[in-house]
């Protein structure tokens, strides 16, 4: 167990280092992002393999990721996913209870879940939200983070983190579901104009 953690910090220390060798990142409000404790942070989803690893890399946290079951059938993104501890879900209207579990397991932990609620559609913040998110934060009773990954070009980047959610303690139902999900949505949505208006964070400045 501690040579798998002691893997899982050297793998996101070297893919921070490649990612922000690579892209020309942008940050802004890492400070919404608990220090501690259980946390979705549920971002916007454009370009399928590549917000994920930048989203693990900027984060200020280790950083769980949901990911396709289809990313198994790619060996490199699989292996890094693997390593990283990415838990895998299929597509379908519902999900199984070992995923449900896992990702629970996570959040007791006090660690920290990162989900894209659009799934494989990567409508940016506009397609459509499944529910997984609003779903774990009401069981868990835990905040939901928003976030925006804007691609600006081929490297240039732009990730911005909106205020914790509290979902609150109400029952578990469509319309509470839809109602939170509705929230994060909005959310993320709102945080391109937020983020345009803010300074980016000193540590991630945008390489010349």
């Amino acid at each position: 167990m501690r040579s798998y953690a002691t893997m899982r910090r050297v793998l996101l220390g070297a893919l921070r280092l490649v990612v922000r060798a690579w892209f020309r990142l942008e940050v802004h409000g890492r400070e919404h992002v608990p220090s501690e404790g259980g946390v979705i942070v549920a971002s916007s989803h454009s370009k399928r393999v590549v917000d994920p690893l930048i989203l693990a890399a900027v984060t200020p946290r280790e950083l769980t990721i949901v990911a396709h079951e289809d990313f198994r059938r790619r060996p490199i993104v699989h292996l890094v996913t693997r390593l990283q501890g990415a838990v895998f879900v299929a597509s379908g209207p519902g999900v199984g209870g070992g995923f449900v579990a896992a990702c629970e397991g996570i959040l007791a932990r006090g660690d920290a879940l990162g989900i894209f609620p659009e799934g494989r559609e990567m409508g940016g913040g506009n397609g459509a939200f499944r529910h997984g998110a609003a779903y774990l934060g009401l069981r868990n009773d835990c905040a939901l983070v928003p976030a925006l990954v804007e691609h600006r070009g081929l490297r240039d980047v732009r990730v911005v983190y909106g205020a914790p959610l509290e979902p609150g303690r109400v029952p578990i139902n469509r319309r509470t579901l839809e109602r939170l999900t509705a929230r994060l949505q909005g959310a993320i949505v709102a945080l391109r104009a937020a983020g345009a208006a803010a300074r980016p964070s000193v540590a991630e400045q945008p390489r010349p």
